[in-house]
């Protein structure tokens, strides 16, 4: 069985802990700044990028080729992506193709594939903050901010951090959220944002357990 994450908060750099709106968002200046701010999908091929598409479906074009280190070369990565592109007021600002951008910085979201419960040995259920679960804009992602707590421990310890299937009911797949604090001392909540592709069916039934009881929740997948 292969969890996905194990993550060491003492590496690792935290998303932004700004407030979090569930579509696509802009900041800056007022309506004239070039600022702005979208949870994106990359392609990877050979290391390099193939595509940028913002959870509104907006295809972002590169200058040049930009190069990512990542293995394995040839994959998928979601990012909440800072870059400087049109301005609101410009009319090609409502097209699909947002003309060249440039890349301002960026904050990892940890992708997610989801394990069913029958490869897994022991199921771990420690508790997380939910700060926010939502579905993508264009409901081809459900992203989740958790909290997991942290504090002066073997740098060696890492949470685990996984999704689990438990199964699908017609059109409605169960989602358990796996965790395993590792024994990390819980003195301080440090956030991430975690994401899975949306499956084949229609709605995600969604447990999460919490220092504030289970989280339950369903989404509706769009077609």
């Amino acid at each position: 069985m292969r969890i996905h994450y194990a993550i060491s908060l003492s590496v690792l750099t935290a998303v932004l802990t700004a407030s979090c709106e569930h579509d696509s968002y802009d900041t800056g200046e007022g309506q004239y700044s070039r600022l702005h701010t979208d949870y994106v999908t990359i392609k990877v091929r050979d290391n390099y990028v193939q595509s940028i598409t913002t959870d509104e479906d907006k295809v972002l074009s590169l200058g040049s080729d930009m190069k990512i280190d990542v293995e394995p070369k040839d994959t998928t990565l979601r990012w909440l992506l800072y870059y400087n592109g049109t301005r609101r007021d410009e009319p090609q600002a409502n097209n699909n193709n947002n003309g060249n951008i440039e890349i301002v910085g960026s904050n990892p979201m940890f992708l997610l594939k989801p394990i069913d419960r029958s490869e897994v040995i022991t199921m771990k259920t420690d508790p997380v903050t939910v700060t926010s679960v939502w579905m993508a804009s264009n409901g081809k992602y459900l992203n989740l901010r958790l909290g997991l707590k942290t504090g002066n421990s073997d740098e060696q310890a890492k949470h685990t951090v996984a999704l689990i299937r438990n199964g699908v009911s017609g059109d409605v797949v169960y989602y358990t959220l796996y965790h395993d604090q590792a024994d990390i001392p819980q003195y301080y909540t440090q956030e991430y944002t975690f994401t899975v592709e949306a499956p084949e069916q229609k709605e995600i039934d969604l447990t999460i357990n919490t220092y504030n009881g289970v989280f339950h929740k369903t989404f509706t997948v769009r077609e």
